[in-house]
């Protein structure tokens, strides 16, 4: 009787670099779409990244199934193929949902959520922000942890969820020897972790702080053509002339722009909002606002960025700056003046 060949796994460098390839080809690709559709991605706003996951999940989705022969462009120049338990290659549905899991913590991570979510007001709003808690944190926590430490099968997560191992490209049924039940353990804790960012995101949105910040934030939302808006209140030292440390207390204001706009104006309507929504910004020493415009799909990502950061006094100067002066080009007549009598 024969005996069955066995594929050795992938070490962990090779599937980095593997990886790290087809990151390249995948940018490639998202700056070509970027090109060809800029002002249009760039209004979509956060939903661009849907473009991203579609692209990029037709890519690993068709090449690592059996239509690729289990191969992307980047496992072909490392020698790499991704099989079943038995060595064969998957079908497209299980390496659409190898990919995909991967791709939830890829492409959520950065994704605006209300802050009124954390207020608990909403029993549906708050499971949603624990949901997008342990699906990016939770997931992409859970991801590294099993690359770095899963020394047996180098299964991470999304390859343990589809049954799947990445092999040397040879034939044969992994050589693995199976999953250590600790790795299982050490998992369930990282998502169950990753459930506390919101409660504590909850119990700190009753401070004051929290609620003074939040009033700003939908102050500044209210500005037609600007979605994504985060405000962070902070507090740095600084080196006073007589070489005394102060404290030195500022608003930072970031939103994306989803018109073409002049970013001076942008930036001036939404200091505005935030002297206007409360009255204690007018005391801080300064108010950051930094606005982009572009597109992020998340393969590919470019944008204009613009910052100005100022005291509230300047900020509102600027208005008066800004406002029009009459027209000093009109000819005014004065009336005659009498000629001066001799003495």
């Amino acid at each position: 009787m024969s005996e069955i060949p066995t594929a050795p796994i992938a070490p962990l460098w090779r599937r980095v670099a593997a990886f790290l390839m087809d990151a390249v080809l995948l940018a490639l690709t998202g700056f070509l779409i970027g090109a060809l559709f800029y002002d249009a991605l760039a209004q979509m706003g956060f939903r661009a990244r849907l473009v991203g996951v579609g692209v990029s999940l037709l890519y690993f989705g068709l090449l690592d199934s059996r239509i690729g022969g289990g191969r992307t462009l980047g496992k072909r120049l490392f020698g790499l193929r991704v099989v079943g338990r038995d060595g064969e290659t998957v079908g497209v549905p299980r390496a659409a949902l190898r990919y995909g899991v991967l791709a939830i913590a890829w492409f959520l991570n950065g994704a605006p959520v209300d802050s009124d979510a954390f207020a608990g007001e909403s029993p549906g709003q708050f499971a949603i922000a624990v949901l997008g808690a342990v699906a990016v944190f939770g997931l992409a926590l859970s991801l590294l942890y099993l690359l770095l430490f899963n020394h047996r099968t180098r299964q991470s997560l999304h390859d343990l969820v589809s049954g799947c191992y990445v092999v040397y490209d040879g034939g044969g049924v992994p050589a693995a020897t199976g999953l250590w039940r600790g790795h299982v353990v050490v998992v369930v804790l990282l998502l169950l972790a990753s459930m506390a960012i919101p409660l504590g995101m909850k119990q700190m949105s009753r401070t004051p702080a929290f609620v003074a910040m939040m009033q700003v934030q939908r102050a500044v939302a209210q500005e037609p053509g600007v979605s994504e808006v985060s405000i962070q209140i902070g507090t740095a030292a600084r080196t006073a002339p007589d070489t005394k440390t102060e404290p030195q207390h500022s608003l930072s204001i970031l939103a994306r722009s989803v018109i073409h706009d002049e970013p001076q104006q942008l930036a001036q309507r939404l200091a505005n909002r935030a002297l206007d929504a409360l009255p204690e910004v007018a005391t801080l020493d300064l108010i950051g606002v930094h606005t982009y415009y572009g597109y992020d799909i998340g393969i590919a990502r470019k944008i204009t960025a613009y910052s100005l950061m100022q005291t509230p006094l300047q900020w509102r100067q600027r208005i008066d700056t800004d406002t029009p002066e009459p027209d000093t080009d009109v000819e005014v007549s004065a009336p005659p003046t009498e000629p001066a009598k001799a003495p």
